[in-house]
């Protein structure tokens, strides 16, 4: 009898970007909870961000869109750079001023406002899978 054959299931390794301890807390939980997800990197800052894309294998990103000392949009063509294959999701408490700041031009995929999107969907958005 032959041995069966093994499945790799891709799990997406995640990067979180986000300062409050209490929102990130939450995003980690239910990306932790959900079978697509493998890894998750954190980071609080655009330099932060950045450093951990260049540095891992990061398939998506959900990114706060204000951070402390600055906004998203000053590291988002850097993150797009360093995986331009990576699904990117702007939370945002903001609509209106990060559609001004332009995130989708520089290299966000979807821009989801923190009012009136729970977390769970969040993550939902995060990891949907971008070959269907």
């Amino acid at each position: 009898m032959a041995a069966p054959e093994l499945t790799l299931v891709h799990r997406d390794e995640v990067l979180l970007v986000e300062d409050n301890d209490d929102i990130r807390f939450l995003l980690r939980f239910w990306l932790d909870e959900d079978e697509r997800c493998g890894q998750v990197w954190e980071a609080a800052t655009c330099a932060d961000a950045v450093h951990v894309a260049s540095s891992q294998e990061v398939d998506a990103m959900v990114v706060d869109f204000m951070l402390e000392g600055g906004t998203i949009a000053e590291c988002l063509p850097a993150l797009r750079a360093e995986r331009p294959d990576a699904r990117i999701v702007v939370y945002t408490a903001n609509m209106q001023v990060a559609r001004e700041a332009g995130v989708l031009a520089l290299g966000a995929d979807l821009l989801v406002e923190k009012m009136t999107v729970v977390v769970e969907d969040v993550v939902d958005l995060v990891l949907a899978d971008q070959s269907a």
